[in-house]
């Protein structure tokens, strides 16, 4: 009887020496994702480098002590990290997209061009991917490829913020017609959104429409009583005093 209760015993003990103690890398993991979802992000990245000195081989560690350096202003640290990681796991498409996302605010346009494209022969259905490949080639202004690059997301999945920059760059291409028709799509989706009816005016003003121009203004500014711009390029339209394209208002809500 002695024995078998010492078997059962041993049993146990083996059974709990199975499960992950407090500081193992994967609960420290969970715990560094729980601090950056509450925005501590400091405390996530203390956690992490521990993460990491225990499990060097993790490119989830250094996506998420990235993703934590990013939050904090620590730009070149956390491209190291993202570096690192594909390093480890040269197909992650997350960390293309993130990395990518990094190189283009860092001004490194190529560079991020080249994560985009490298995530899109992975995974060649990612609207988020295409979206993003499309911003940064806006941003060199090259605009007919910027503008197929939007076309695909749309093409993916049919959201408001892909369709409005597919206008920016219809107008862009002195397109007004064809941006002032997408601009009413993305007012259906989002007839809340200041800057589509701001956008739709423009492209308005630039047909010659002055009437119609300014009710969207008019209504950009119901919608957003901030909108100043908005209020006196009514009043420009009414006197007709406007004269050339303004540039079109960019897709943060």
């Amino acid at each position: 009887m002695f024995a078998r209760c010492l078997l059962v015993l041993a049993g146990l003990l083996s059974l709990q020496g199975c499960a992950p103690v407090d500081d193992s890398p994967e609960i420290l993991v969970e715990r560094a994702r729980l601090f950056l979802d509450r925005g501590k992000a400091d405390d996530a990245i203390e956690m992490l480098d521990r993460v990491i000195v225990a499990w060097p081989e993790s490119a989830d560690a250094f996506f998420d002590r990235a993703s934590a350096h990013q939050r904090v202003g620590e730009l070149e640290a956390a491209l190291d990290d993202f570096n690192r990681a594909l390093q480890l796991d040269p197909e992650g498409s997350r960390v293309l997209n993130d990395r990518g996302v990094l190189l283009a605010r860092l001004g490194r346009f190529e560079e991020a061009i080249a994560d985009f494209r490298r995530l899109l022969q992975l995974v060649p259905g990612d609207a988020n991917g295409w979206m993003n490949l499309g911003l940064t080639q806006h941003k060199q202004d090259k605009l007919d490829e910027a503008l197929a690059a939007y076309r695909r997301s749309t093409e993916l999945q049919r959201e408001a913020e892909s369709m409005f920059l597919e206008a920016s760059v219809l107008y862009e291409l002195g397109k007004y017609e064809e941006s002032a028709s997408l601009l009413t799509d993305v007012l259906q989706d989002e007839p809340d959104w200041a800057k589509a009816w701001l956008n739709r005016g423009l492209c308005r003003l630039s047909m010659n429409q002055a009437e119609l121009a300014s009710e969207d203004f008019q209504q950009c500014r119901e919608v957003d009583d901030q909108m100043q711009f908005a209020a006196a390029l009514s009043e420009l339209s009414r006197s007709n005093q406007y004269r050339s394209p303004p540039a079109v208002a960019k897709a943060t809500k």
